[in-house]
């Protein structure tokens, strides 16, 4: 049967089973809830981070030693580990924003998004430090946090939100009214990294207008452990033996049902051009 004559948007009729979270919202969410808790445990009885906890968190002298790159992610991870608020606070946020937006774009995207977001945020607050001739230390995912949430509020402006838990508002009010504290608080008071915010705001705006795609720029298998694993060796054949389209026809259901739960916008290019081969390779047969 050619892919033509299939039901693309059927159901899973497999039996479902518990293996973790499947989407990438619930995966960063265990991720920071899973570091919170790690870190707590590190620090406990200590005011100073010891040295596993300090190689994550991002520094204002971070130019001083450009080598550690991995800072401009990890930072997004650690929270502060003596106030469950901020942990509490910021995956609340992801939740109730992020789901939405990973709909649209799907999880490799939106992944991609949040993690852009993450470094850019790092980048603003790293250059505004200097600028001030100021010290200090970022941890916390509130910039990509806050770029989702003005990624919603651009998407749907006009649903309903509840501001600061109580107070229903249209969501690109409730967004403006958080860019507008952002933007009139003193970056200067210690406490808040206020750029880191405002920088995530902007590259949703950006996104969002130049209609961006980050799974275009990078690598298909960066975020898979596939790019890890050895090199696959390929042979190509004219015309492919039975086993060979039970092979191809097993990836075609596998790119399908990606499609059918994560949205057409997750299919990388190869994926595209593998569905397009199988198809062209399909009709050959029937003719």
């Amino acid at each position: 049967m050619g892919i033509y004559d299939r039901d693309y948007s059927r159901e899973d009729d497999a039996p479902s089973t518990f293996s973790g979270p499947r989407t990438a919202v619930g995966i960063l969410i265990v991720l920071n809830v899973v570091v919170f808790i790690a870190v707590y445990l590190l620090q406990r009885g200590q005011n100073v981070p010891v040295p596993i906890v300090e190689s994550l968190l991002l520094t204002a002298d971070w130019f001083q030693h450009p080598w550690m790159i991995w800072q401009l992610v990890t930072y997004g991870f650690v929270h502060d580990w003596q106030s469950i608020q901020h942990v509490v606070f910021n995956m609340l946020g992801l939740f109730f924003f992020g789901r939405d937006i990973e709909q649209i774009y799907g999880k490799r995207e939106f992944t991609l998004v949040y993690l852009a977001m993450l470094v850019f945020g790092a980048l603003v607050w790293l250059v505004s430090m200097l600028a001030m001739q100021r010290q200090g230390v970022v941890l916390g995912a509130s910039g990509a946090v806050m770029g989702m949430t003005v990624l919603f509020a651009l998407h749907y402006p006009h649903r309903r939100v509840l501001f600061m838990g109580f107070l229903p508002l249209p969501a690109w009010v409730m967004a403006a009214m958080y860019v507008f504290f952002d933007l009139t608080a003193n970056p200067a008071r210690g406490g808040v990294a206020y750029q880191v915010h405002l920088a995530g705001s902007a590259f949703a705006v950006a996104y969002k207008y130049f209609g961006w795609r980050l799974s275009g720029i990078v690598p298909t298998d960066w975020l898979s452990l596939k790019a890890w694993r050895r090199p696959k060796l390929r042979v190509h054949r004219e015309e492919p033996d039975e086993h060979g389209m039970d092979r191809v026809q097993q990836r075609v259901d596998q790119i399908l049902a990606k499609w059918s739960s994560e949205g057409e916008e997750s299919l990388t290019r190869e994926e595209r051009q593998f569905l397009e081969e199988a198809s062209r390779r399909y009709q050959q047969r029937r003719q």
